[in-house]
């Protein structure tokens, strides 16, 4: 190590440097001085508040697992041709996402099939006028609405 290199100032206070080898040139005083200054308040604060809202999220992440999970169970009754237990689990996930289109869709298709126009009436009504996304999903809605209003309930009981 050269002499020039040790009698390099402090870029903190312009002491000459008693910590040769760094690459920032400071004296030991200044070093532990930056090496113990306090965290910023706001990167604390910042992290308290990403955390206070990653609890509140995860306080609701069980509801809505568990509104998936019954639309899924939905959609396997639905497969079986079980219409009335079609019925309970999207009954279930409307119960979290009530706004959600496609799962009152689906209870109000399963309701028609499982023979309870009252709450296939009811679900439509719920999403009437809203654009469901899905055309197989609007096709059935629309049909069911149809042979309602025509009166002819064939889908009852399937």
């Amino acid at each position: 190590m050269s002499s020039v290199e040790e009698r390099r100032p402090c870029q903190s206070c312009g002491a000459v440097v008693a910590e040769p080898g760094r690459a920032m040139p400071l004296c030991t005083s200044c070093r532990a001085r930056l090496v113990a200054r306090p965290f910023p308040s706001w990167i604390m604060a910042a992290a308290a508040l990403i955390g206070v809202l990653m609890l509140v999220e995860l306080t609701k992440f069980p509801a809505a697992f568990s509104a998936a999970v019954a639309y899924e169970r939905g959609q396997r009754a639905e497969a079986r041709r079980d219409f009335p237990a079609a019925l309970t689990e999207y009954s279930k996930a409307a119960q979290s996402f009530p706004n959600a289109i496609q799962v009152v869709a689906r209870r109000g298709i399963a309701a028609y099939r499982a023979g309870n126009l009252a709450v296939t009436v009811e679900s439509f009504r719920a999403i009437g006028g809203r654009n469901v996304g899905d055309e197989a999903i609007a096709s059935e809605v629309n049909q069911i609405i149809a042979a309602i209003n025509a009166g002819r309930p064939e889908g009852l009981a399937k």
